[in-house]
């Protein structure tokens, strides 16, 4: 234990104030209570004696010791003992539990103390035990003094340091437990709303990321349907009027479909109640390829003979084909931007417990070199993080001819509806 003196603490004054009235007013009543009623017999040396002016000078001693409790507990704690031996040593009769009082008070402050954690507190019960044995001794000298025998008197002693030392100790030591729960399930509280903070901001940066990949494909599919009809429209616009308006007509139809599309995903955010938030399905390649071949692209869809894509699409769960569905439409949208003019080929396979979905396209008509998003894009990123969220197998990579394949190969929840005619070698579907 080390002492570090500091300036004593409003709530450590207080209680050597109350202690030392109390012990005061204790050696000064008690001899008028025995004056008034002489059947209490108290047994005690007179006020002006030297053994009670040592007393109270202890007692004051006492009280201005108290007034730095917190700066050293334990060392405090010995000393009340210590005092309280001298004033028994001295012979004070009756009254030698008066300095008592601040061993009581020092107990208990000091376990409180003892758990705060603060610094000069000591780790050990080293301080309470000789405080204890003091204590004893005190109260066997005073026992003694007024009784000739010897058991008794020392039993009784033993007694009083349990009680004066062993149960303000207790006390304080139950209530120094309960305040560390308290603080445990504080310190838990506070760490189960971190993580709970952490977890909701990497939900919100997980969901931006979403929201930037849905943003991406949908403009970059459309926005480069539009690129392709603008340029041919240029082009058509003094030698065919005629297929120009048209072309015009298809680029506002496209514009609004595409605006359709993000005040879709707009409302979807807001959870407008009153907005169709119907999720893509494998079923939308059969409009998706019309609507690509109107646009002068040269998509066609393949599927195996007999059958049709919600045959095909039987077994795969809604999140699977929408996955599905996007990734189709982000290839076709790569495809647009990297060889425009290219032919595309979209082909479904049933391979029994997955499906297969093969987006192909050759080479540009102009040469166009095929490549993928290139730094900072969406696109495969986007494929990438759909196949893993369905568990789905992705590969793309270019094709011998320069072209670029993307294969996505969706595992089945349930076997896919038996077709009426066998499956054969695909053949090309033709687009309306």
């Amino acid at each position: 234990m080390t002492f570090a003196p500091r300036a004593p603490e409003r709530r450590d004054v207080t209680l050597s104030a109350t202690v030392t009235a109390l012990a005061l007013a204790m050696l000064l009543l008690l001899p008028a209570l025995s004056s008034v009623d002489p059947e209490t017999a108290i047994t005690m040396p007179r006020p002006g004696d030297w053994q009670w002016w040592f007393a109270v000078l202890a007692v004051i001693v006492q009280g201005a010791r108290l007034a730095w409790l917190s700066s050293a507990p334990g060392h405090v704690l010995v000393a009340m003992g210590a005092l309280a031996l001298a004033v028994a040593a001295v012979g004070l009769g009756d009254a030698s539990s008066v300095p008592l009082l601040a061993v009581i008070a020092a107990s208990y402050a000091a376990t409180r103390h003892r758990s705060s954690g603060e610094t000069g507190v000591s780790e050990t019960w080293t301080p309470w035990a000789i405080t204890a044995a003091l204590t004893a001794a005190a109260g066997a000298i005073a026992n003694l003094r007024l009784d000739e025998g010897a058991l008794v008197p020392v039993a009784a002693a033993v007694a009083q340091a349990v009680v004066v030392v062993g149960v303000p100790t207790g006390i304080a030591a139950a209530v120094n437990a309960r305040a560390q729960v308290r603080t445990s399930r504080e310190r838990e509280a506070t760490a189960l709303a971190g993580e709970l903070e952490a977890r909701t901001e990497a939900a919100l940066a997980a969901e931006r990321t979403a929201i930037a990949r849905e943003l991406h494909d949908i403009a970059a599919h459309h926005l480069s349907g539009i690129a392709l009809m603008s340029s041919a429209i240029s082009q058509q616009i003094d030698t065919d009027p005629a297929t120009a308006k048209q072309g015009l007509a298809d680029v506002r139809a496209q514009t609004r479909t595409l605006l359709d599309e993000l005040r879709g995903l707009v409302a979807l955010l807001r959870q407008d109640g009153d907005v169709s938030t119907a999720v893509e399905s494998l079923a939308g390649l059969e409009t998706l390829v019309p609507e690509a071949t109107q646009r002068g692209r040269d998509v066609e869809l393949r599927l195996p003979q007999g059958a049709s894509v919600r045959d095909l699409a039987h077994g795969i769960g809604p999140l699977s084909q929408f996955a599905a569905y996007r990734t189709v439409q982000e290839a076709l949208a790569n495809a647009a931007r990297h060889a425009p003019g290219g032919r595309c080929a979209i082909e479904l396979r049933d391979a029994g417990d997955a499906l297969e979905v093969v987006v192909t396209n050759g080479p540009g008509s102009a040469g166009a070199e095929t490549s993928s998003d290139g730094p900072g894009g969406f696109g495969l990123r986007g494929m990438e993080e759909r196949a893993a969220l369905t568990r789905s197998a992705l590969t793309y990579g270019p094709t011998e001819d320069g072209g670029w394949r993307v294969r996505l190969s969706i595992p089945r929840e349930t076997a896919p509806t038996p077709v009426a005619a066998p499956a054969s070698d695909a053949i090309p579907g033709e687009a309306p």
